[in-house]
């Protein structure tokens, strides 16, 4: 056995492989853009075909698409875990009953006879993993075809860009569903929840309505979960997105394109920054977790500001008092949903003025009181120290009346 196919086997054989590359197959970008043009092209091709032989077959990607179109297939592998993560996937979509398993490498297909098949498939890297035998593996796929023959190589070469910059193949797309909106969005690692629509967020959204005539400011928006979706509802030039994060608004912009809002308006800032607008119906914001909350402060205050007359300032966060209180004391008033355990909070501007809380009426205790009533002149020294040295001077003199 030469060397490449001892690294294929060792490499592929690895007790998560099944798994990874599974998981690989749903979330990195360029595997799904990339092997979804290739059903596009199996499914145009199957006129006629009843037999499908898929060299280097996975965790089952086509394998299970071909059986499901009502092929017999040979699932042919060189990794005993991706047979077995194939073979459950295959039973989960039931066609498990049209597919056979079989373990081998794509050098030694001496088994199979002249003409078997009426379509050989092997796509990706395998044929490149059999160098320097990759022209007779190639000779044999040919051998055991009988109508149809789908190739694809990789150049090892063509690898490169990926080692110079490995963030290529960190990133994932991420589908849901959202007020019965589908919606993908593009993500990456330094990203915040790059796996998954945060939870936050998703509680949040479940107490917006996006309303016909809505202006929208989606306050550190992040990858553009909120803003996005709000474009979907109402149209993406009702809708305004930022975020401190040039790598976060890099994205958002991306993500826009991808759900065909490429209207909505994404700007770098710095909070309200570069946000002059002050006309906005909702402001949805998942802040940071600031211990000094410094930053949640001034969302508050300044968006009061930026709100019209009757519009909203939704935000999300998991900690109660602080939101509530504060909120509370801008807006004059907070609805609070606990959803998850996050708290999603509501607040509507439905005056020009910040609320200020009144300052206590300074009193006197009852035994000072006592004692001014027995002392008029007491009330007068009282007097006296609540003003300033300047005041003082115009009461020096002065004798109070008595009653």
């Amino acid at each position: 056995m030469d060397y490449s196919r001892k690294i294929s086997e060792r490499l592929w054989n690895l007790s998560d492989k099944g798994e990874q590359e599974s998981r690989r197959e749903e979330t990195f970008i360029d595997d799904i853009i990339q092997k979804s043009h290739i059903e596009k092209e199996l499914l145009s091709h199957l006129d006629g075909i009843e037999t499908v032989f898929d060299g280097g077959a996975g965790s089952g990607r086509f394998s299970i698409l071909l059986a499901k179109q009502g092929c017999s297939v040979v699932h042919f592998d060189i990794s005993q875990p991706m047979i077995d993560k194939a073979r459950e996937l295959a039973e989960r979509e039931g066609v498990l009953d049209r597919i056979t398993f079989v373990k081998g490498a794509l050098e030694d297909l001496k088994d199979f006879d002249d003409k078997s098949f009426d379509m050989v498939i092997s796509f990706d890297a395998h044929i490149s993993y059999t160098y320097p035998h990759q022209e007779q593996v190639i000779g044999e796929l040919v051998r055991i075809c009988k109508k149809r023959i789908v190739l694809s190589v990789s150049s090892r070469l063509g690898s490169l860009p990926y080692f110079a910059n490995p963030i290529n193949k960190r990133q994932f797309l991420l589908d849901a569903r959202i007020k019965d909106v589908d919606l993908k969005f593009v993500t990456e690692p330094t990203l915040f929840s790059p796996n998954s629509i945060d939870n936050g967020t998703l509680a949040m959204l479940t107490e917006v309505d996006f309303l016909p005539g809505d202006k929208v400011l989606d306050l550190g928006c992040g990858y553009g979960v909120a803003g996005i979706l709000a474009g979907k509802l109402i149209g993406g030039e009702s809708v305004i997105m930022c975020d401190i994060s040039e790598q976060a608004v890099k994205y958002a912009a991306m993500n826009a394109t991808l759900n065909y809002v490429p209207h909505i308006d994404i700007r770098f800032s710095d909070g309200y920054q570069n946000v002059p607008e002050k006309d906005f119906t909702l402001i949805l914001c998942n802040p940071p977790y600031h211990a000094d909350f410094s930053v949640p402060k001034k969302f508050i205050e300044v968006g009061f500001r930026k709100l019209a007359m009757g519009g909203k300032l939704v935000m999300v966060t998991k900690r109660l008092d602080w939101y509530k209180n504060k909120l509370t004391s801008v807006f004059g008033g907070v609805k609070v949903q606990e959803i998850g355990g996050y708290y999603v909070f509501v607040a509507e501007k439905r005056s020009q003025i910040i609320k200020k809380k009144k300052k206590p009426e300074k009193r006197l205790s009852k035994k000072l009181q006592r004692k001014q009533k027995l002392n008029p002149r007491s009330k007068l020294r009282g007097i006296h120290s609540w003003l300033l040295p300047s005041e003082r001077s115009k009461l020096r003199g002065i004798r109070p009346v008595m009653d």
